[in-house]
């Protein structure tokens, strides 16, 4: 397995990451007076996702939510990882892939 660690900045919709793996955790803030959220997709391609989404994260102002997950209960990606992250939010996100993709 190959660990990833990036942060993210507000207002990002990006591919992170292309093949298989599971997201190992995250930290998602806010840094207005508004809530903002952060959706994890399985896709692969470009452009918006259209596949299905593996984690929503909703945060409150000034509020960080923190997630670490058990690998036998972490949100598994097939296809690729892909990120949208709403304005004013701050992502740092934890994923792993295999060594060799099959």
């Amino acid at each position: 397995m190959t660990d990833y660690l990036t942060v993210y900045t507000p207002d990002q919709d990006v591919q992170v990451d292309t093949g298989k793996g599971h997201v190992a955790g995250v930290v998602v803030s806010s840094t207005s007076t508004t809530p903002g959220a952060m959706e994890l997709y399985d896709y692969a391609g470009a452009g918006p996702p259209t596949g299905p989404g593996i984690l929503l994260v909703s945060v409150t102002a000034y509020s960080p939510v923190i997630l670490l997950f058990n690998d036998r209960f972490a949100p598994r990606f097939a296809d690729g990882l892909w990120l949208h992250l709403a304005s004013d939010c701050y992502l740092t996100l934890w994923h792993h892939v295999p060594l060799v993709q099959t």
